[in-house]
């Protein structure tokens, strides 16, 4: 067994406090629609990434289209968005996922 100092703990403190943190806030909000490959994409990243959002249901909520090009200028999905800031759809939040912009955002 690898002993560890003082400082390592707090470090692990810190880390597990911030993804705890990160995994309740529910900053995220995601515009999908019925029977959409990167729709369930999206929705599958996040989860992986234990990040919990809400979900707008363009097929199930008629309101939520003009919400959406209101608040992103859009009509395609999925559109994914942290706080008022766009991420975009699938391949734009698997990048930001990947460069660490997903998180960036999530802690602002």
């Amino acid at each position: 067994m690898v002993e560890t100092g003082p400082y390592d703990h707090r470090l692990a403190l810190v880390i597990a406090q911030t993804l705890a943190r990160l995994s309740e806030v529910s900053e995220i909000t995601v515009y999908t629609t019925d029977f959409c490959a990167y729709c369930a994409r999206v929705k599958g990243l996040l989860k992986q990434q234990g990040l919990q959002y809400t979900e707008i249901n363009l097929s199930r909520d008629p309101d939520g289209r003009g919400e959406l090009v209101q608040r992103t200028g859009m009509m395609t999905f999925p559109q994914v968005l942290v706080g008022q800031e766009l991420v975009g759809g699938y391949t734009e939040t698997a990048a930001a996922a990947e460069n660490g912009r997903l998180q960036e955002l999530l802690a602002a």
